[in-house]
């Protein structure tokens, strides 16, 4: 199970984003910090407030037509309450680990407490009503509460591509393809106003974020520049609006912030370092996103009666985002050659080993070059000063044994080699000649001679 301590800020990005969390490591850096961009409201000055998030957006993969839309949003009685997020600054990027707290009791999962500090916290498992939440409070077992429901009403948008409501919780339609918005689009949101505890009845207009491409694309990134020692640089179209960069990595997940107008950004590899599990664990999930928010401050709220506190002012974050996706590996057997992630047990290029060319012809076997002209150099050394040379002396010291020698040599397939075998006049002669054979296809060049030997 994977946990996250969010503030304002991080929520939004969560939201927008869909940023992936992943496994962390005891290495350093140090992970027992909140984040000092991610503070809540106090820390920035902003006055007492509710907050809610609005999000419409687009995913897409490299090399991909496939689009995935992002259609959100989530209302909080009060932006001061919530949690920060747990992480720590490495070389200008924020990173995030998982909690590890070795073995915790049956009943209880490792999570970060608020002050960042790792805990075994209780496992809430009552079975609750479809109106009821499951709380597990620090001391005691886990009780049944009466949900309560903090929205905005339905929230009908216009200027989409199609139309579009979310009803709370505001799941995203199944109906929903591709991305919700033109790059660029005029749209506007209306929201009829909570029922019960929430937000009054508002209305707005924003505009749509332009779609974000890479260039070169992140999925052809050189495998020896994401895997390699230096930064790995980005570059793009230069916008007006905010990019943020995430890696994740099999020990947790970097996430920089990037100038749009700049149109590049190099993700430091001190940063790639803390979050991947070392030199034969190469994999990175990469994103990056253009984000575009716009807030509105004049909202107001209905606090009812209520366990929690409702701020009386409400602000609403308006964000749409369009996200570059991709997947990038290299297996741990496979070697760095000339900036490519290589498989040296099959690359004819690189048979073995990083620049190790196999002839003309010949393909690579487990490492091994295989084929006519591999085998017959095999075959050669292994006949004068190697495994099968006692093998050979004994056909070359039989005249006709050496004939059949001769004419094997000269054939281009295996018929005609077979054809030479079976003229023998004698079976002693075919004898001498096939345990020649068999030392080269079992002990002297096993490899190199794979396909000529039937394997």
């Amino acid at each position: 199970m994977r946990f996250s301590l969010l503030t304002r800020q991080s929520m939004v990005s969560l939201l927008a984003l869909s940023a992936v969390a992943v496994g962390c490591s005891s290495a350093e850096p140090a992970r027992g910090t909140v984040d000092p961009d991610a503070g809540a409201d106090a820390a920035t000055g902003d006055p007492p407030h509710a907050l809610g998030v609005i999000t419409l957006g687009e995913r897409h993969s490299t090399g991909s037509s496939e689009v995935t839309p992002i259609a959100s949003a989530a209302f909080f009685p009060d932006a001061a309450t919530l949690p920060a997020r747990c992480a720590t600054d490495v070389a200008g990027c924020s990173v995030s680990f998982l909690p590890e707290c070795g073995t915790c009791r049956e009943g209880e999962t490792c999570t970060f407490d608020d002050a960042c500090s790792m805990v075994c916290a209780k496992t809430c498992e009552s079975g609750c009503g479809s109106d009821e939440e499951c709380y597990a409070p620090p001391s005691g077992v886990s009780v049944c509460r009466k949900r309560e429901s903090f929205d905005a009403g339905p929230l009908a948008f216009t200027g989409t591509r199609a139309p579009l409501t979310l009803f709370p919780p505001y799941a995203a339609p199944s109906t929903l393809k591709g991305a919700p918005f033109a790059p660029g689009a005029e749209l506007h949101v209306k929201a009829t106003g909570a029922s019960g505890l929430g937000f009054e009845a508002f209305e707005d207009d924003f505009t749509a974020v332009a779609r974000f491409e890479t260039k070169p694309s992140l999925a052809n990134i050189p495998a020896g520049v994401v895997f390699g020692n230096g930064p790995i640089p980005i570059s793009w179209t230069p916008g007006t609006d905010k990019v943020e960069i995430t890696v994740a990595g099999s020990r947790g997940t970097v996430t920089c912030q990037a100038d749009d107008a700049a149109g590049s950004f190099q993700i430091p590899r001190e940063a790639l370092k803390a979050v991947s599990g070392g030199t034969t664990d190469r994999y990175f999930q990469m994103s990056a996103t253009r984000v575009k928010k716009e807030v509105r401050k004049d909202k107001a709220t209905k606090a009812g009666i209520s366990s929690r506190l409702v701020q009386p002012i409400g602000w609403v974050e308006l964000t749409t985002s369009s996200t570059e996706s991709a997947e990038l590996s290299c297996a741990a057997r496979n070697k760095i050659c000339s900036d490519a992630c290589v498989d040296i047990l099959t690359s004819p290029a690189n048979c073995g080993g990083c620049g190790r060319a196999c002839p003309a012809g010949d393909k690579c076997t487990t490492g091994r070059c295989n084929g006519p002209t591999s085998c017959g150099t095999c075959t050669k050394a292994a006949s004068t000063t190697g495994a099968c040379v006692s093998q050979d002396a004994a056909c070359k010291a039989s005249p006709e044994c050496a004939t059949i020698q001769t004419c094997v040599a000269a054939c281009k397939d295996q018929t005609c080699a077979s054809a030479c075998v079976t003229r023998a006049t004698t079976t002693t002669a075919q004898n001498l000649y096939r345990t020649v054979a068999q030392c080269i296809c079992n002990s002297g060049c096993p490899n190199e001679c794979a396909t000529a030997c039937g394997r």
